[in-house]
């Protein structure tokens, strides 16, 4: 079977690009997971018409496959010809339509389009019972559902914290069908562990298809975690709208895989990830340095999108291996947010596109440039707008305050102010820059010695640099 990749991926034999073809006896066993399960290698897809797919044969195992006459899509398996698959979606697919055998229903407890906030709440309450009593999974359904939760506390508490069986799945029809509306403008969303208790276990945790809307203002966080080892996991196409904070507050949790993740309408960030230093004092890890993190190897697969953020469009800190690919756009609607800002982030592996943010497209590390604010050891590739048909960022497109071993690739446009840069680098920068200008009000690169560039592809070496 062929594979090829979906965007930048570095190997220890070599790097490669979005769209490069990958045979998996040339990467080590370790990249080869590290590739599947992010996204980043995917089996080759065929496409064409019926005709010209059944005459290439039979496709491998797991290759989708789409004919663009007849608008059918199937699923290889190795030993069946084209014509032979059955179509996705058909009956030979079994497809499940009663889950009581597998899962919770919420709207058996009471969950409905019709009802008031306040009995929808009470259903939702009855069903994580149900499910934290068997271990089942809650599915909730298609429908928006208005939900009135008390003040200061969530509509849904997700945590497998002490011998009780607790609530690990829960899942929707699809973020479009599955909405739960939530009207208290104090009240969260969803929280994985209890909010103010941290280090609370939530291993395996899965939650798939859905949106989780805010009142639209107030205080409330839409999807919260807390918790020590916290999301051993995979989150994958959730929405988080509308929430008078963040629309996703991620705090202290390890190994998550995240999938088509939307964060929009923030009166706070997108995503805010950081750390807590609040512990129990039961927590084993308690005086640990390497607990004190907001996310341990996470990875942003698929298109993750975070728009229309009054802050940030993404926000972390302490972070050790993030692997995130998507957009960040339209930030700071209340001033001049950034579209990502990281800070004391580790092990950076970045394919970003950024697009009308009020402050900067991205920016590593803060001003004070201290200790605990610089960023090491980064591999990214950012888009920046062009500006003629997209809305540039109006400060610089990428602007490094405190970062070593970094390796940007940047293919950036215009930005607003004749001051602003493509790319800006602080005295402290040590890294390799590989940059592309495609035009625009401001200037290419800020150096790190306080000297102006002019536009050039080339490629610069600034300090001695160790780069992932």
């Amino acid at each position: 079977m062929r594979y090829y990749t979906t965007r930048a991926f570095p190997t220890a034999s070599r790097q490669y690009e979005a769209g490069d073809a990958i045979d998996p006896v040339n990467i080590t066993a370790a990249e080869w997971i590290r590739g599947t399960e992010s996204g980043a290698v995917v089996p080759a897809r065929w496409y064409g018409t019926a005709a010209e797919l059944a005459a290439r044969g039979i496709p491998g195992p797991g290759v989708p496959v789409y004919e663009t006459d007849t608008m059918i899509a199937r699923v290889g398996d190795g030993v069946t010809s084209v014509a032979s698959l059955p179509q996705v979606g058909s009956s030979t697919y079994a497809i499940i339509t009663d889950v009581s055998a597998r899962a919770v229903n919420a709207s058996a407890y009471g969950l409905s389009a019709a009802a008031t906030g306040a009995v929808n709440e009470s259903a939702l309450n009855n069903a994580q019972a149900a499910c934290q009593a068997s271990g089942a999974a809650l599915f909730i359904p298609p429908g928006t559902f208005n939900v009135a939760p008390p003040s200061g506390e969530a509509a849904l508490t997700v945590t497998m914290a002490g011998a009780t069986p607790g609530l690990s799945r829960v899942f929707g029809a699809g973020p479009a069908a599955t909405k739960l509306v939530v009207s208290t403008t104090d009240a969260r969303g969803v929280d994985f562990g209890v909010w103010g208790t941290h280090f609370l276990e939530v291993d395996p945790l899965t939650v798939q298809d859905l949106t989780i809307q805010g009142p639209g203002k107030g205080v409330g966080t839409g999807v919260g975690i807390r918790g020590r080892n916290a999301a051993k996991g995979r989150i994958s196409n959730v929405r988080s709208t509308a929430w008078g904070s963040h629309t996703w507050d991620w705090r202290n949790c390890n190994s998550t895989n995240l999938h088509n993740i939307r964060g929009d309408n923030a009166g706070g960030s997108g995503w805010f990830g950081t750390y807590t230093t609040s512990r129990d004092a039961s927590d084993p890890g308690v005086g640990q340095a390497e607990n004190n993190s907001a996310n341990h190897a996470c990875v942003f697969s698929g298109n993750n999108l975070f728009d229309d953020n009054a802050l940030h469009g993404f926000e972390a800190r302490a972070v050790f291996s993030l692997d995130f690919t998507g957009v960040c756009q339209r930030s700071g609607s209340s001033g001049a947010g950034r579209g990502m800002y990281l800070q004391d982030v580790r092990g950076i592996d970045l394919n970003l596109y950024v697009e009308a943010n009020k402050g900067d497209g991205l920016k590593l590390g803060n001003s004070s440039g201290g200790a605990g604010t610089a960023c090491t050891n980064a591999r990214i590739t950012l888009f920046a707008a062009k500006g003629a048909t997209e809305s540039a960022n109006a400060r610089n497109a990428c602007w490094i305050y405190a970062g070593t071993g970094i390796y940007l690739t940047a293919y950036t446009g215009s930005y607003t102010g004749a001051s602003d840069y493509a790319v800006y680098l602080e005295t402290s920068f040590k890294g390799i820059i590989s940059a592309r200008h495609s035009g625009g009000s401001g200037k290419f690169i800020r150096k790190p010695d306080a000297t102006d560039l002019a536009a050039t592809d080339d490629v610069l070496t600034f300090g001695a640099t160790a780069v992932v």
